[in-house]
């Protein structure tokens, strides 16, 4: 009596954020905390991919015959779709969203930009220039691509809490 035909599968190690491909589960960690600011566990380094009876595993090289199955970078769990791996990530490993050191300026900003465009407005109807509203887009929040200055205290929280981060997440390596 023969076996049952395998069905292959290549694994991708997918950002279930953005939707990245990255070639190592480690590769993938390192970029959930450096972009997102997701710190999630790690399998061990000498934890392999246990046999399965259904699947034969390829790494993911993009051949179109041979279905993609999105590879969890905490455990063995894959699946063919990108919202059930975030789903499992979510519900099964919780991941540790770090707050961006720049983003309460951000807010700032984008606040004091919104206050400015409400002057321009105000002062434009001032001089009878006004507007029904029509073609006009709503004000777009932007991100601020430069850090904030921040004071030591601040930057040494920061540190602090980098140390934290990186102790916690040995810690779930072990």
């Amino acid at each position: 009596m023969s076996s049952p035909k395998k069905i292959t599968v290549q694994l991708s190690n997918t950002c279930y954020l953005c939707e990245r491909n990255y070639s190592t589960p480690a590769s993938l960690n390192k970029h959930l905390k450096s972009i997102h600011h997701a710190v999630v566990t790690s399998r061990r380094n000498f934890e392999r991919r246990p046999h399965s009876t259904k699947y034969e595993f390829k790494h993911y090289n993009g051949d179109p015959d041979i279905p993609i199955h999105h590879a969890c970078s905490s455990c063995f769990y894959h699946t063919a779709n990108i919202n059930r791996l975030k789903d499992h990530i979510l519900k099964d490993h919780r991941p540790i969203y770090l707050e961006n050191e720049s983003e309460e300026n951000e807010d700032e900003e984008n606040d004091a930009e919104e206050n400015k465009g409400k002057e321009e407005n105000e002062a434009q109807e001032d001089q009878g220039e006004t507007s029904n509203g029509q073609g006009k887009n709503p004000p777009i929040r932007r991100r601020s691509l430069g850090r904030r200055k921040s004071s030591p205290a601040d930057a040494l929280a920061n540190n602090v809490l980098n140390i934290l981060v990186d102790k916690l997440h040995k810690l779930m390596k072990n």
